[in-house]
């Protein structure tokens, strides 16, 4: 007999509960599909985890993965195997501001900041980087804030691109008085 898992009774799953400074929301990752009915069955779906920025956890009452899906029915032979659900991905975003005074200062100075191309050359990030960033839409040292790594990496920058890029954007943000939380 196959163990089916069900989410505790302490989890409130119902995602229209309000939420107000005592309840706050649940974060519930993707459900697999059942597999197929056949003589030979199919297996359950994948069901997929979150990508969630670490910052951002405080925010949710509970944080579940995916749930795979049932496996498929065979009354006559072997049924399909249970999905797999996926963990949740903690990520992180390239740069989180410390704070909101240092918010509303990156503001105040962000007129005078270099568009995104003339700060890739002036801190020789290669032409491939800055041809990235181009190709998908980037223009502003605003906009990287609001990216994390795995986002750069699904654009298809390499891993040490992402890196270089963090750091020279932390870097940039200090230059300017603006403190991240690496640096509070």
């Amino acid at each position: 007999m196959a163990a089916t898992l069900s989410p505790t009774s302490q989890i409130n799953l119902d995602l229209n509960h309000s939420v107000d400074s005592k309840h706050r929301p649940n974060l519930l990752g993707g459900f697999g599909g059942k597999g197929g009915t056949g003589a030979i069955a199919g297996p359950g779906g994948l069901g997929q985890g979150t990508r969630l920025n670490r910052t951002d956890a405080d925010y949710f009452q509970n944080i579940l993965g995916g749930m795979g899906g049932e496996g498929g029915d065979n009354p006559n032979g072997q049924a399909g195997t249970g999905g797999t659900g996926e963990a949740t991905k903690m990520q992180h975003r390239l740069a989180t501001l410390a704070s909101e005074a240092d918010e509303d200062a990156m503001y105040a100075k962000s007129d005078d900041f270099p568009t995104l191309a003339e700060f890739c050359d002036k801190n020789h990030l290669s032409l491939r980087v800055k041809e990235l960033f181009a190709q998908n839409g980037f223009s502003s040292i605003i906009g990287l804030l609001e990216m994390t790594g795995q986002e750069l990496l699904d654009l298809g920058f390499e891993k040490g691109e992402v890196a270089d890029v963090g750091a020279q954007l932390r870097r940039f943000l200090r230059v300017q008085g603006i403190k991240t939380v690496m640096e509070k």
